[in-house]
């Protein structure tokens, strides 16, 4: 019987078998060359898989062993990957030497006072710089060389309803950041939020520290797609006019016919399931919250079948839950440490400081199995558990980051967070599910569709 890929790389790194790591690149280059494909052209896709392999020779696995090795070397490809577009927006900025259209901009983000305008030229560029491609891109083309939609469309291959819709998602993105800065007032309408207090709700108001600490988490957390064998998820946030922020981790996955069509894509499917979850931040250092919505359903034929939607809120020593907008008991909080769902359990783990000397408590939230809510005062339970970074799992990158959870004398959970370096995250894995996070849509659908077939 023919060795495994995951013997065949840890024999490479364990005892330095040329022919080893030959068979292993042999089965697996092909895979590679498709999967960098989602990035780019096919002859920029060879390049990416060259350095990838030296990067993978040249790896140093923690205890010279890895545990899932095509999880491994599609993470080395997707930080290839990422370095070389990243390289290539930078070149192509530094070549951009167009003029801002102020007049369009100002009417479109409705900007109040003509005496902005110079102020406004320097501060806009770098921040169309810090935007993602899929919004930088656009708003370029549009107010820096003065392409109509259908012009923008055409270029970047797009429908003109997708140019609308990531040029006003890029300029919101854009008069958060100049509204932060002290150059335009939002209005009432700008930074709406569904999840915000309602009027005469009283809040402790927050610190400028903390507000700024709640702004750089909303910053590391938005428009992130993350792609998986089972659905195509996103994470997306936006800082609160109180200084709060809210992230929200939403999941599609398609079941029953759905799942046999390998182009549909989940979130189109007529028979799928979700799950959407929004978490109210109002302190990025202690990952306190004030208000947690999770909703989950199916849906055949384009019609809802069954949905769950319950919101949990701190009060005192409990959280009080409701479901569907109806009251249904109560969690008992008897421990200490952040509390989280499992859904949005990167969260907690990316923020955390990466002490391997430290054990810090957390509480884990999450739905008890059908047959044990009738006896329970919620259909929500807690688990009290102790997280520890249990150090780098291998390079190349400092990509690979451990975290495990359990009781003080036992490991019931390892977390694997990819970073990049950068120091942005690029994947989350439980034992052998999970995902990896793309940096924009059409990368993520082809992706997906990648790891259907």
């Amino acid at each position: 019987m023919p060795e495994s890929d995951l013997d065949l790389l840890n024999r490479f790194y364990q005892e330095g078998d040329a022919d080893a790591i030959e068979e292993f690149i042999s089965r697996n280059r092909k895979e590679a060359w498709r999967y960098a494909q989602v990035f780019t052209d096919s002859d920029l896709a060879e390049d990416i898989v060259q350095v990838a392999l030296v990067r993978l020779m040249n790896a140093n696995p923690t205890n010279d062993k890895v545990s899932n090795a095509k999880a491994w070397l599609r993470a080395i490809v997707h930080s290839v990957a990422v370095d070389q577009i990243r390289a290539d927006s930078m070149r192509a900025d530094r070549e951009s030497g167009a003029v801002v259209d102020l007049n369009l901009m100002q009417r479109d983000m409705d900007l109040e006072s003509d005496a902005m305008r110079t102020q406004l030229i320097g501060v806009l560029r770098d921040e169309i710089g810090q935007l993602a491609p899929q919004f930088r891109e656009p708003l370029i083309q549009r107010y820096f060389t003065g392409l109509s939609y259908k012009e923008i469309a055409k270029t970047l291959n797009l429908k003109t309803s997708t140019v609308s819709t990531r040029l006003a998602r890029g300029l919101h993105q854009l008069t958060l950041v100049l509204s932060q800065k002290g150059l335009i007032e939002l209005s009432a309408t700008t930074n709406s939020n569904p999840r915000q207090p309602q009027e005469g709700t009283n809040m402790t108001k927050l610190s400028a520290k903390t507000i700024e600490a709640n702004r750089h988490l909303a910053e590391r957390w938005n428009n992130l797609w993350a792609v998986s064998n089972q659905g195509l998820g996103r994470f997306t946030s936006i800082q609160n006019e109180d200084g709060t922020t809210s992230i929200t981790w939403r999941e599609d996955c398609p079941v029953g016919k759905s799942r046999g069509l390998l182009t549909e894509f989940p979130d189109h499917a007529e028979e799928k399931t979700w799950i959407e979850s929004t978490i109210q931040f109002t302190d990025a250092a202690t990952l306190d919250w004030s208000s947690l919505v999770s909703e989950r359903g199916r849906i055949v034929d384009s019609s809802v079948t069954s949905c769950e939607k319950y919101e949990i809120v701190p009060a005192g020593e409990t959280l009080s839950v409701s479901l569907n907008d109806h009251p249904n008991g109560t969690i008992h909080l008897n421990a200490s440490g952040p509390i989280i769902t499992n859904p949005l359990l990167p969260i907690l783990v990316r923020e955390h400081g990466q002490d391997s000397t430290a054990q810090w408590p957390a509480r884990l939230i999450g739905l008890m199995p059908e047959e044990s809510r009738e006896a329970a005062d919620s259909d929500w339970a807690m688990v009290a558990v102790f997280g520890r970074y249990a150090g780098q799992i291998g390079k190349p990158m400092s990509r690979g980051h451990l975290y495990e959870f359990g009781s003080e004398s036992t490991v019931h959970m390892e977390i694997t967070i990819l970073i990049n370096s950068g120091r942005e995250l690029t994947g989350c894995f439980w034992e052998e599910e999970g995902f990896a996070v793309v940096g924009d849509e059409e990368s993520a659908r082809t992706a997906y569709l990648a790891t259907q077939s």
